[in-house]
């Protein structure tokens, strides 16, 4: 758990607050007096909590010691809390919406198989005390909730996957027992795995022809390199890009990041934006690590509600006046992406736009990405 924590912090927090959960249930689930299982539930939380404790305290102390603490209460709490949810929320797949995209049913997925699961384990519950393929199951389930509060702010496959991910180990785990207590966990249990494999299937056949409609397979650049003349590698990296080795970007991302890094030093800092500021729904972090360039600003990340303040706009002014920036990439691929939250609307603050129209000029255009290169004037 704590390693996990290391990965993602609020995963690795889901995942012990889920195990902690587990734990006090089988204690609470025993016969006898309170106070010896008080005493049982301490005996088996404090080793729990203190062997996950040092590894991500450990951590957290390296943290500390080379970036303040400061930067991350402010992202995680000080402005997360109260804009997040006003900014990023979703509603639920509509009935229609996952006729049409039947990878939609995933997001049910996790709330159907955890009643399947609690249905079970209720029918048995004489055993659960000593089964463990039940604690197994009641295991993953609970995880599986923990997860699917953490992404209730955008129920989607995406954002629901390492709920998704925990609900089909239980629907494994449950399938042998199931088929013992009768046809109706029977047909249910069922039912889900073929929703589930469905679901799956089609989210799959939908990102290949995606894929393919852009060549931006991992066979088609495997194709394009062995039919060039002198082609045997299986992937044809640009050497200034030799960073993301055969990880596939699109192409005008990749060019893009290949003009920078062909003009910059290796030491030096560029910015890659939007080509409005006002309204944000997401940004390219990529060509940062595709072109092996540090971001010119702390604030590189972008969220609507921050980049889009007039306070966080003149940091960055700041920064890229300080530093003297002299190359920034700006995309347009997202600026009319309608959300139903508050990142479709403009916060009305142009500074950061109007900065860079007075500052950089238009060098080079690779699709919607533009490159733009600081006046010497």
């Amino acid at each position: 758990v704590g390693l996990a924590a290391l990965v993602r912090y609020d995963a690795g927090f889901m995942i012990f607050v889920a195990l902690a959960v587990v734990l006090a249930l089988s204690v609470a689930l025993r016969t006898g007096p309170v106070r010896p299982r008080m005493r049982g539930a301490v005996t088996m939380l404090a080793p729990y909590v203190l062997g996950t404790s040092v590894v991500f305290l450990g951590a957290t102390a390296c943290y500390l010691a080379f970036a303040p603490l400061g930067a991350f209460i402010h992202d995680i709490f000080t402005f997360s809390i109260p804009h997040y949810a006003r900014m990023r929320s979703m509603p639920f797949p509509s009935l229609r919406a996952t006729v049409s995209s039947i990878d939609n049913v995933s997001v049910y997925l996790p709330i159907a198989v955890c009643a399947v699961a609690a249905w079970s384990l209720a029918a048995d519950r004489a055993r659960v005390a000593d089964a463990r393929r039940d604690w197994l199951i009641a295991t993953f389930a609970v995880i599986a909730a923990a997860f699917y509060l953490k992404g209730l702010v955008r129920p989607s496959p995406v954002h629901l996957i390492a709920s998704i991910i925990a609900s089909i180990m239980v629907l494994a785990v449950m399938g042998p027992r199931a088929w013992r207590q009768g046809s109706a966990l029977r047909i249910a249990v069922a039912i889900l795995g073929v929703l589930a494999m469905a679901s799956a299937a089609f989210a799959a056949a939908m990102t290949y022809a995606e894929r393919e409609e852009q060549n931006s397979t991992v066979l088609a650049r495997v194709r394009a390199v062995l039919a060039a003349p002198g082609g045997t590698a299986w992937c044809s990296t640009p050497p200034e890009l030799r960073r993301i080795e055969c990880l596939l970007l699109d192409p005008d991302r990749e060019q893009a990041a290949q003009f920078v890094a062909q003009d910059t030093r290796p030491d030096e800092r560029i910015y890659v934006g939007l080509t409005r500021h006002d309204k944000i729904f997401v940004n390219d972090i990529a060509t940062y690590f595709a072109a092996g360039r540090m971001p010119a600003t702390r604030w590189h990340h972008f969220d609507p509600g921050l980049q889009t303040s007039e306070r966080i706009q003149r940091a960055i002014i700041d920064e890229l006046e300080a530093g003297r920036v002299r190359y920034v990439i700006l995309e347009s691929s997202w600026d009319l992406v309608p959300e139903p939250n508050e990142s479709s609307m403009s916060s009305g603050v142009h500074l950061l736009d109007q900065y860079i129209r007075d500052r950089y000029r238009l060098v080079r255009t690779f699709g919607e990405i533009f490159v733009l290169a600081r006046d010497p004037g």
